[in-house]
C-alpha cells in the first residue's frame, strides 16, 4: 500500500484508525520537557499540534505501536506473514527479492516486491547483515538499553532529558502507570 500524506500524518491517521486501543496503551500527553545536567534542570513548555485531535505528543510503548501499524496495514490489504523472519533482501526498487525464514523451522521462502520498507530497526540488523555491521563499528556507537518501571512517581505530562559526560538519559510516563527509561553511552 502506497501513502500519499507526509509521514507524520500517515502515522497519525494509521493510529486514528483504532483510536480506544491507542487512547489506552498511550501515555499522558506530554506538556514540559525537563533538561537536566548535573545540579542544573531547564523546564520548558512543548510545543503543541495545531491539527484536530490530539494536540500533545504522548508516549507509546513500541510494542503496541508496532501492532497498531501492522494491524492498520493489514486493514489496508497487506499481507502479514508471521511466524516468518525477513533473513536478506536483494535486488532494487522495482525487482526486491525478499528471503524469508519460518521462525522455529529450517523451511525458507522467496518474495518479489517492487517496494520494501527496512522497518526491523536500525539496532537489529537482517542477518545477512550480522557479519558486516559487527566489523564496522565506529567510536560514535553508543551502548543503550531500555527499561520498564511500575510505581515511579514521575509527573505524566513531563519528558525529563538528563545529560552526562558520555551519555545521555530519559523517562516518560507509559499507560497502565508504567513508564520507560532509556540511557545511552559511550562506554561502560
Amino acid at each position: 500500500k502506497s501513502r500519499k500524506n507526509p509521514l507524520p500524518e500517515f502515522f497519525r491517521d494509521t493510529i486514528a484508525m483504532c483510536p480506544e486501543l491507542a487512547e489506552r496503551l498511550a501515555g499522558a500527553e506530554l506538556r514540559r520537557v525537563a533538561l537536566m545536567q548535573g545540579r542544573d534542570t531547564v523546564l520548558a513548555q512543548l510545543p503543541h499540534g495545531e491539527g484536530p485531535g490530539h494536540r500533545w505528543g504522548r508516549a507509546l510503548g513500541r510494542e503496541h505501536l508496532d501492532t497498531l501499524l501492522a494491524d492498520a496495514a493489514e486493514a489496508a490489504g497487506a499481507t502479514r506473514l508471521q511466524p516468518w523472519s525477513l533473513q536478506r533482501i536483494e535486488g532494487s526498487a522495482g525487482a526486491f527479492r525478499l528471503q524469508l525464514r519460518e521462525v522455529g523451522s529450517d523451511r525458507d521462502a522467496e518474495l518479489q516486491a517492487g517496494l520494501v520498507i527496512a522497518a526491523h530497526g536500525s539496532w537489529e540488523p537482517l542477518p545477512s547483515e550480522r557479519g558486516e555491521r559487527r566489523d564496522t563499528r565506529a567510536p560514535s556507537d553508543l551502548f543503550a538499553f531500555k527499561a520498564n518501571f511500575s510505581g515511579t512517581s514521575i509527573a505524566p505530562d513531563l519528558l525529563p532529558v538528563l545529560s552526562f559526560a558520555g551519555g545521555y538519559g530519559g523517562m516518560v510516563s507509559l499507560a497502565l502507570g508504567l513508564a520507560i527509561g532509556l540511557v545511552g553511552m559511550d562506554s561502560i
